[in-house]
């Protein structure tokens, strides 16, 4: 487990340029949603160059011997959600993980 936290750490750093247009979205952002559903466009815009980002460089350290892609993958898609958490709970007033 300390690889995949090890590697997860890596493909975060690797992707700081995608989690600092998250931030910004965040930051340059009035609008506040009724529900999830007409937030996820929203959601998607901040998430998906930090998934797209999550894949490439998964894909690159994929190449060492000691990646465990299952726990890899686990631990980015808790990162993802935690984005998504972070924009709904920032955003919709009723929020709701699944709409």
């Amino acid at each position: 487990m300390i690889k995949a936290l090890k590697y997860c750490f890596l493909i975060n750093i690797c992707s700081i340029a995608t989690h600092l247009w998250s931030v910004v979205l965040l930051t340059v952002n009035d609008t506040y949603y009724n529900t999830t559903k007409e937030a996820m466009p929203f959601i998607i815009m901040g998430i998906a160059p930090t998934f797209f980002s999550s894949l490439i460089f998964m894909f690159v350290f994929s190449k060492k011997a000691d990646f465990v892609y299952s726990r890899v993958l686990l631990l980015q898609f808790l990162v993802l959600f935690a984005w998504y958490a972070i924009y709904g709970l920032a955003f919709v007033e009723n929020f709701k993980v699944f709409y």
